[in-house]
Protein backbone atom coordinates (compact mmCIF):
# COMPACT_ATOMS: atom_id res chain seq x y z
CA UNK A 1 0.00 0.00 0.00
CA UNK A 2 1.59 3.60 -0.54
CA UNK A 3 1.21 5.95 2.00
CA UNK A 4 -2.32 6.10 2.56
CA UNK A 5 -3.50 4.33 5.78
CA UNK A 6 -6.04 1.58 6.29
CA UNK A 7 -8.72 3.82 7.20
CA UNK A 8 -7.95 6.13 4.31
CA UNK A 9 -7.89 3.21 1.88
CA UNK A 10 -11.09 1.64 3.49
CA UNK A 11 -12.98 4.83 2.57
CA UNK A 12 -11.54 5.38 -0.48
CA UNK A 13 -12.88 1.44 -1.28
CA UNK A 14 -16.61 2.68 0.01
CA UNK A 15 -16.71 5.78 -2.01
CA UNK A 16 -15.85 4.02 -4.84
CA UNK A 17 -18.33 1.58 -4.40
CA UNK A 18 -20.93 3.93 -3.65
CA UNK A 19 -20.42 5.28 -6.70
CA UNK A 20 -20.22 2.06 -8.84
CA UNK A 21 -23.32 1.10 -7.08
CA UNK A 22 -25.03 4.45 -7.95
CA UNK A 23 -24.01 3.99 -11.58
CA UNK A 24 -21.69 7.64 -11.20
CA UNK A 25 -18.99 7.36 -12.84
CA UNK A 26 -17.23 10.95 -12.45
CA UNK A 27 -17.09 9.86 -8.33
CA UNK A 28 -15.05 6.45 -8.97
CA UNK A 29 -11.52 7.54 -8.72
CA UNK A 30 -9.29 10.70 -7.59
CA UNK A 31 -10.69 10.36 -4.17
CA UNK A 32 -8.53 12.84 -1.91
CA UNK A 33 -8.70 12.68 1.47
CA UNK A 34 -8.14 14.83 3.94
CA UNK A 35 -7.59 12.74 7.27
CA UNK A 36 -6.15 14.14 10.63
CA UNK A 37 -5.61 11.15 12.86
CA UNK A 38 -4.90 13.38 16.38
CA UNK A 39 -7.94 14.55 17.13
CA UNK A 40 -10.12 14.57 20.20
CA UNK A 41 -12.34 11.56 20.20
CA UNK A 42 -15.77 10.25 21.83
CA UNK A 43 -15.12 8.45 25.02
CA UNK A 44 -18.97 7.74 25.69
CA UNK A 45 -21.63 6.47 23.47
CA UNK A 46 -23.74 9.72 22.56
CA UNK A 47 -21.72 12.52 21.95
CA UNK A 48 -20.95 10.86 18.35
CA UNK A 49 -23.19 13.63 16.40
CA UNK A 50 -22.08 16.23 18.52
CA UNK A 51 -18.39 15.25 17.72
CA UNK A 52 -19.27 14.72 13.75
CA UNK A 53 -21.23 18.55 13.73
CA UNK A 54 -18.28 20.48 15.64
CA UNK A 55 -15.82 18.92 13.21
CA UNK A 56 -17.86 19.49 10.02
CA UNK A 57 -18.33 23.29 11.92
CA UNK A 58 -14.97 23.83 12.45
CA UNK A 59 -13.80 22.52 9.30
CA UNK A 60 -15.92 24.89 7.14
CA UNK A 61 -14.87 27.55 9.01
CA UNK A 62 -10.95 26.67 8.87
CA UNK A 63 -10.33 27.02 12.77
CA UNK A 64 -7.88 24.28 14.50
CA UNK A 65 -9.86 21.38 15.91
CA UNK A 66 -9.68 22.59 19.70
CA UNK A 67 -12.12 20.74 22.07
CA UNK A 68 -12.36 17.67 23.64
CA UNK A 69 -14.76 15.62 25.40
CA UNK A 70 -14.62 17.87 28.29
CA UNK A 71 -16.25 20.36 26.21
CA UNK A 72 -19.42 18.76 25.05
CA UNK A 73 -21.95 19.53 27.22
CA UNK A 74 -20.94 23.24 26.63
CA UNK A 75 -20.77 22.74 22.82
CA UNK A 76 -24.40 20.96 23.19
CA UNK A 77 -26.06 24.10 24.35
CA UNK A 78 -23.86 26.34 22.04
CA UNK A 79 -25.23 24.30 19.01
CA UNK A 80 -28.58 24.39 20.55
CA UNK A 81 -28.50 27.97 20.96
CA UNK A 82 -26.59 28.05 16.76
CA UNK A 83 -29.98 25.89 15.57
CA UNK A 84 -32.73 28.14 17.06
CA UNK A 85 -31.03 31.66 15.43
CA UNK A 86 -30.02 29.95 12.36
CA UNK A 87 -26.45 31.42 13.10
CA UNK A 88 -23.08 29.76 14.03
CA UNK A 89 -21.25 31.15 16.56
CA UNK A 90 -17.52 31.13 17.24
Amino acid sequence: MDSTTTEEHHIAKYLQAEAIKKERPEFESDWKGYFKMNVARQNNDSDCGAFVLQYCKFLALELPFTFGQQDMPKLRRQMYKELCHCRLTM
